[in-house]
């Protein structure tokens, strides 16, 4: 009886080797996979979460490989004007541009609605409305001034002009159009009286935001102040004029000391990840899992990554419909719940 039951014990060691032999080599033998991961701006918040990510998976993952290719905040466009990508590349853009690509707005050729989020991925971003005049509180004020609306077509330019008009003073305004280096000469040297700060905070956590590189100059040269635009207002315009517009609020003094002087309200840029519906449901199940995994690596490629959590990859301004069924599958499958934002 005793030498039937080594036998048998050495038999399941032999069967449990072979096995796990067959296993791993299952696991070896499956051919890599490369897909394109088009990101920001080189330097940028997500450009660097991208690039880290890129390497944690490529020097990790037994076959899948990502390739980084430098791109800007509208990357959905890729997506929409470019079939022939869709199965192999997935993109960080922002949910507005998202929504513009929906509507076949510019540079979208035709109206795109099969970009699918696969999970948040750049933090808090916040776009201010900043001025150099104590006396401007509310969007009201700004009439009849010099205000520099941001780039045209941009979430700032396009969401900023939508509340203007909704309050009746957009024709008033003269308006600018500039990015963030002439925005901050204007306001420096006294040639403008306002500027929308795109995605010009990042907020390590809900009570602390800094400003990006090109904003700290003009904290640094002359006294500023914070526009508030009141949740209620944005909802109305959003309403009246189909621009989506969510809000955020700024706490007192978490910018710096004394900026901004009192709490206030205004608008996010929200950026994801973003695949095709046809982007196969395993990679897309993958990108997610290898994106949880690394995240201690990811939140600290800069202060604003620093946000980054694993509970909240799918707390955000967008509901389940506008998930990819492999990323529902891996909230599904680790407790992550899919919910609007804060």
């Amino acid at each position: 009886m005793e030498k039937v039951q080594k036998i048998f014990l050495v038999l399941l060691v032999m069967s449990m080797a072979l096995l796990f032999s067959v296993t791993t080599q299952a696991a070896e033998e499956k051919p890599k996979k490369e897909v394109t991961f088009i990101t920001g701006n080189f330097g940028s918040v997500a450009f660097l979460v991208a690039q880290q990510f890129a390497m944690e998976v490529n020097r990790s993952h037994p076959w899948l490989r990502i390739k980084v290719k430098e791109g800007k905040p509208s990357n959905i466009h890729e997506l929409a004007n470019k079939p022939e990508i869709r199965k192999d590349t997935f993109v960080m853009s922002a949910t507005f541009t998202n929504w513009m690509a929906n509507k076949g707005l510019p540079p979208s050729k035709a109206p795109y609605h099969t970009g699918k989020a696969l999970t948040s991925c750049a933090g808090i971003l916040a776009v201010p409305i900043f001025t150099n005049k104590q006396e401007i509180k509310t969007l009201h004020d700004l009439k009849g001034r010099r205000v520099n609306l941001w780039t045209k077509g941009s979430q700032g330019e396009m969401t900023f002009t939508a509340l203007l008009k909704h309050i009746g003073i957009y024709d008033t305004v003269k308006g600018d159009y500039n990015p963030f280096e002439p925005a901050v000469d204007g306001m420096v040297d006294n040639l403008i009286d306002a500027t929308v700060g795109y995605a010009a905070l990042v907020g390590t956590n809900p009570n602390k935001f800094s400003p990006v590189p090109s904003f700290i100059r003009m904290f640094e040269s002359r006294k500023i102040w914070v526009v508030d635009i009141p949740a209620e207002l944005q909802k109305e315009a959003s309403k009246a004029t189909g621009v989506p517009i969510s809000p955020i609020k700024i706490p007192a003094g978490s910018i710096t000391k004394d900026i901004p002087d009192r709490d206030i309200t205004t608008f996010p840029a929200i950026i994801w990840m973003y695949a095709d519906e046809t982007f196969p449901e395993e990679l897309a199940y993958e990108v997610c899992k290898q994106f949880a995994k690394h995240m201690d690596a990811l939140r600290k490629t800069s202060p604003a990554a620093a946000a980054l959590s694993v509970e909240k990859m799918a707390t955000s301004d967008i509901g389940p419909e506008a998930y990819h069924p492999g990323a529902l599958r891996f909230f599904k499958e680790n407790n992550i719940k899919v919910e609007m934002g804060e």
